[in-house]
């Protein structure tokens, strides 16, 4: 599937089993629960996503809202020791009025625990999306997982930027006296801003490398693959977050 390879990156080596069923709806999770599929088992942490499908189905908000409390009553029964993590619904656009239906996912995800993929409520972000504007493609999988978990960019252009900021760092070394760190707003300072930069901050010892669109995740996987290593800065200057805005909840863009 779409998301296997992050799957297996990031989730299978933690020990996580998936027990998801296409089209399945709360009372079909909760029949699940009770016929077996959770005897015996002593996780730390159980993820809960369902209810989405419950949409197209129960036109009464709150009839969705207790499924999924129940479902999760349901799961408290099975392991008590474990922790739950119950993830707010993804918006959907597979039935018209898209706005009608978004604002139903945002009403029930404000119950529950939002992780916004769109800025909108008047349509969904097509680019995160199969064909069926349902499930998540690889680029709205990668959105999916936390901020604070460092994050590749496959472009090329962004490939470059990570070489050239890489050689950068190898051949300036100790002549760096402040990094400029973060996303297009620092990288502004290298175009738009360019006169004010070369007169006020060049001087200094000071090096960009702000690469446009980056989030923290991508950050912090540049941070791990050597785009600070061997620098000795005075003054590190960080702008990055407001590009998490519109795909991640305030909390988890500050933790990151």
């Amino acid at each position: 599937t779409t998301g296997k390879q992050i799957w297996d990156a990031k989730y299978a080596p933690l020990g996580a089993i998936n027990y998801g069923i296409g089209g399945d709806r709360t009372e079909h999770v909760i029949w699940r629960i009770d016929n077996g599929e959770l005897d015996g088992l002593r996780p730390q942490l159980v993820v809960v996503y369902i209810g989405s499908n419950n949409l197209p189905t129960h036109s009464n908000n709150s009839e969705i809202v207790r499924g999924v409390d129940t479902v999760i009553t349901k799961i408290h029964e099975k392991v008590p020791s474990a922790n739950i993590l119950l993830v707010g619904f993804f918006p959907r656009g597979d039935m018209n009025p898209v706005s009608d239906l978004l604002r139903r996912v945002i009403s029930i995800s404000d119950t529950l625990e939002p992780m916004p993929c769109s800025p909108s409520l008047d349509r969904i972000n097509e680019e995160l999306y199969m064909g069926d504007k349902l499930h998540l493609n690889l680029d709205g999988s990668n959105l999916a997982q936390n901020p604070w978990t460092p994050q590749i960019r496959n472009e090329q252009w962004w490939l470059d930027r990570h070489q050239q900021i890489l050689n950068s760092t190898a051949s300036l070394g100790s002549q760096i006296k402040i990094v400029f760190i973060g996303s297009s707003l620092v990288e502004n300072w290298a175009n738009e801003g360019r006169p004010v930069w070369e007169a006020n901050y060049a001087p200094l010892g000071a090096i960009n490398y702000g690469p446009w669109r980056d989030r923290t995740e991508h950050v912090l996987w540049r941070i791990a693959n050597g785009e600070l290593d061997g620098l000795t800065p005075k003054v590190v200057v960080v702008y990055i977050g407001s590009n998490n805005v519109p795909v991640n909840t305030v909390d988890d863009i500050v933790r990151a």
